[in-house]
């Protein structure tokens, strides 16, 4: 869930195409900008109770942002704006993630944003919008423009009581490596909508929040006519500061998931209700090395008498070590249950673990990488995927507003099911301009 507030929380034959010389063109107009470095413009995108730990669409963001210079954006009034954008030329060599048949391509992804964020010293509001346009040199079938808008706000009620408020609107891409890709002509659109509300109040060495969010997800496709749904979560918890080193904190959740199909294409009925149950510790054993984790157990019960009701362990955890002020490592765990599309399951447990280096080689040099692994347990039947993404790559900034990005990238998924299985390798270059 998006998160805001004032407690402190406890610590991503070739056709040609008029794009192609936008990298370069870039690369010369970075020696007439100015303005200082900015961390990147956070995605609208956020993860939510029943959501894969890596949610279709775009790549996710860097598991950790410390850039090397503080932004200062443009002042306009109350509020600084921090506008970017990123050129980036891509080579995949299995762009439709099968396991035989593999095709190639060059994908150009253009890649702008803005971030508006106030500067007052009571309350907070902040605009974020984005778009995402790709295009493949030999297959124009995968091309897609993605985008969307964000809305977020904080009101001080007093010292000790906040609320704030998440909305937003995108339009997504799903990514042909999820396993609910249903092979159909073009990517899956869909458009989702989000709105999230806060409310947390401080009294002693207590702290009460409650969360609300409602989801709604609607597929442009009509072969995608089923997956579209309405989701409703609420998340109260009490949490009790015994140390300035521990903070252990109990959680419930309800989420509610409501189809607009009475029935999917497999004759089921997929609503579903999951009640969930935490106890977790937040620490901060030293300023360097901060987290949470999390562990409880879930129960979801469908409205369809044919589908299996399941109860499960549910882990939540993140950890941020700065070993260095040089070198800083990040970690998370997840195991909770999520939506699938495969008509022949009820759903999935996905469980997930990732591990992230990040190091700054020079002032102005910067490397990283970073392992991902993903379990997941399709209810209903016997099927199991295991995927593995490992990630390395270098930025070498040009100068305070322009950065060059060298990425590569490995996916391999092994599944009990033959058509289950894929392998494959990108390789990315992409420029970033910033103000």
């Amino acid at each position: 869930m998006p998160s805001s507030g004032r407690f402190p929380r406890r610590r991503r034959h070739v056709r040609r195409h008029p794009w192609s010389a936008l990298p370069l063109a870039l690369v010369v107009a970075t020696s007439v900008l100015a303005a200082p470095t900015i961390g990147p413009i956070n995605r609208i995108f956020s993860s939510t109770p029943g959501s894969d730990m890596w949610p279709a669409g775009l790549p996710l963001e860097k598991a950790t942002d410390q850039p090397l210079r503080q932004p200062r954006g443009v002042h306009a009034g109350g509020f600084m704006v921090y506008p970017r954008v990123e050129i980036e030329e891509k080579y995949e060599d299995n762009i439709f993630a099968t396991k035989n048949d593999r095709a190639s391509d060059l994908i150009t992804v253009i890649t702008p944003s803005i971030s508006i964020e106030s500067t007052w010293s009571r309350h907070g509001l902040g605009l974020q919008a984005f778009g995402q346009f790709s295009h493949f040199a030999e297959h124009g079938t995968e091309d897609s423009e993605q985008g969307g808008v964000s809305l977020t706000g904080r009101v001080d009620i007093t010292g000790d009581d906040y609320v704030s408020e998440f909305l937003s609107f995108s339009r997504e891409a799903q990514d042909r490596s999820e396993t609910d890709d249903t092979g159909s002509r073009h990517p899956p659109i869909f458009n989702r909508y989000i709105a999230h509300t806060r409310y947390a109040h401080q009294f002693n060495d207590f702290e009460f929040r409650l969360d609300g969010q409602m989801q709604r997800f609607d597929y442009i496709a009509g072969f995608d006519f089923d997956r579209d749904r309405l989701e409703f979560d609420i998340e109260p918890r009490l949490s009790y500061q015994m140390s300035p080193y521990l903070t252990p904190f109990v959680q419930v959740g309800y989420l509610d998931r409501n189809f607009d199909a009475p029935i999917n294409r497999d004759g089921v009925d997929p609503d579903s209700r999951t009640y969930d149950a935490t106890l977790g510790m937040g620490f901060a054993l030293d300023p360097a090395l901060t987290g949470e984790i999390a562990a409880g157990v879930f129960r979801t019960d469908f409205d369809d008498s044919t589908l299996d009701p399941v109860t499960s362990p549910l882990v939540e955890g993140t950890l941020t070590w700065d070993v260095t002020r040089l070198t800083t490592i990040t970690g998370a765990v997840s195991r909770r249950e999520a939506v699938t599309s495969t008509s022949e399951n009820s759903s999935k447990i996905v469980s997930a673990a990732s591990v992230r280096v990040d190091h700054e080689l020079l002032r102005n040099v910067l490397v990283d990488g970073e392992v991902r692994y993903r379990n997941e347990a399709f209810q209903d039947s016997s099927r199991v995927d295991n995927r593995f993404d490992v990630e390395i790559g270098g930025t070498y900034l040009l100068n305070p507003n322009a950065s060059v990005s060298l990425d590569y990238r490995y996916t391999n998924r092994l599944s009990n099911v033959d058509a289950g299985d894929f392998m494959e390798n990108s390789v990315l270059l992409s420029v970033g301009l910033k103000m």
